[in-house]
């Protein structure tokens, strides 16, 4: 009995280096069942709390674990069977109140009086629910009218329980609507206010100080990018300009990062647009990127301390390092794969302290096995341990995860019998 402890202790050195296997706890069956392709979202917040959203014969479930412990019982959402719901998307509140959000299709079939015929149906819409801490969903509602086009464009918590919704709507032909905003309180959403005219594009919302930030695009095509903040009167202040070249193809682009003093960044390729609150965005380029690269990913803290890692044509793995209101620093490598290691694309998560986990994907020439790799680092280590979380030829559909304030992680990906996982950072 010794000598297979002994031996099994070998092989686990072989694969793991020394205090890598101890970084994260034993995998965790968050859904208990197999779960969709595709419709799979997770979210986190400073204290910890974290919620995980998955779908399953056509309906969406939640599982939410609070600060320093696993994933509850799921809760399917209250749906009805004929939404047609497609990609769940999630917010969530310092208390732990959660906004789900999803697309579906009304089947909007106006009334023509002249030929008293209808069309074929119309839109895909937007509906939404918040589930309280105690697990109790309210009611859920549309976001926009039917026979709208509607897409969510994300919730800012402004306080312990009460959000700001904001979303985009225009009606069939694109001639009416624009950006919507529409508060929370209670669990219950009030009325739709318009923030914008048709032909504007949602870009980021977010809470700093209890209001909540809005940045969105003047045009589909214009590189004026505006800004509004929700005052104390509870109307929203007069657009003013954050950038005025800012990218249109936004095809490798991060989304912004809000810090909590309004300071906001994001990634488009090679360049990291930065500001503090109140001024303009000032471009940095951190990456050399070219066809064969993956990425680049950001990850950023409360605080705006940031990394931003990718993988190169060499199947290495860089990153680039920020501390809170600064500039990012020489990029470096810390993994290096090869021929029978071919990296995908990473994921970044980021403490206030500096500490960041990495995630990413590696599969090997054949294409049979696939790992999930994980590098817990500290700013400007060099000697990464490195961790393996999945089980052996257990192939990856999605993956990701997240940090709170105290730098615990989360990983979470879709793997055998397309069952949701989740491991946490000790």
């Amino acid at each position: 009995m010794f000598r297979l402890a002994f031996i099994f202790t070998l092989l686990a050195a072989a694969v793991l280096p020394a205090g890598a296997s101890a970084a994260f706890t034993r995998p965790d069956d968050v859904s208990g069942r197999s779960a969709d392709f595709t419709d799979l979202a997770h979210v986190t917040n400073a204290r910890g709390d974290r919620a995980q959203a998955w779908g399953r014969g056509g309906r969406i479930y939640v599982a939410v674990a609070r600060a320093g412990h696993r994933f509850g019982h799921p809760r399917a959402v209250p749906m009805r069977p004929a939404d047609e719901f497609l990609s769940p998307e999630l917010a969530i509140s310092p208390r732990g109140d959660v906004i789900v959000a999803w697309t579906y299709f009304d089947n909007f079939r106006p009334f023509d009086e002249d030929i008293d015929i209808r069309d074929e149906g119309c839109c895909y819409g937007e509906k939404a629910v918040v589930m309280s801490p105690r697990g109790r969903f309210g009611r859920a509602v549309a976001l926009a009218p039917r026979g709208m086009q509607s897409g969510f464009g994300g919730a800012a918590a402004v306080s312990s329980s009460r959000f700001v919704v904001a979303f985009q709507a225009t009606d069939e032909d694109g001639r009416v609507g624009g950006i919507f905003v529409r508060p929370v309180v209670g669990g219950r959403f009030g009325p739709a206010e318009q923030l914008a005219p048709v032909g504007a594009e949602l870009l980021h919302v977010a809470a700093v100080g209890g209001r909540a930030h809005i940045l969105y695009r003047r045009g589909t095509n214009s590189g004026t990018v505006l800004e509004t903040v929700r005052t104390g009167t509870g109307r929203f202040s007069t657009p003013r300009t954050a950038a005025t070249k800012f990218p249109t193809g936004l095809s490798d682009w991060s989304g912004f990062r809000t810090d909590r003093k309004g300071g906001e960044l994001a990634v488009v390729g090679e360049y990291a647009y930065l500001r503090s609150r109140g001024r303009r965005f000032a471009r940095q380029r951190v990456a050399k990127l070219t066809y064969e690269s993956f990425g680049p990913s950001l990850g950023a803290a409360s605080n705006g301390a940031a990394v931003i890692v990718w993988t190169t044509k060499d199947r290495s793995l860089r990153i680039a390092e920020r501390g809170p209101g600064g500039r990012f620093g020489k990029a470096r490598t810390i993994w290096r794969g090869s021929r029978q290691a071919d990296p995908g694309t990473p994921q970044v998560a980021v403490a206030p302290d500096g500490r960041a986990t990495v995630a990413l994907t590696v599969t090997n020439s054949r294409g049979d096995d696939q790992k999930l790799l994980v590098l817990a680092l500290r700013r400007g280590q060099r000697r990464v341990p490195v961790a393996q979380l999945n089980r052996p030829k257990e192939r990856i559909f999605d993956f990701g995860l997240s940090a709170d304030d105290r730098g615990r992680a989360t990983v979470w990906w879709q793997g055998k019998s397309r069952r949701v996982w989740a491991a946490y950072g000790r």
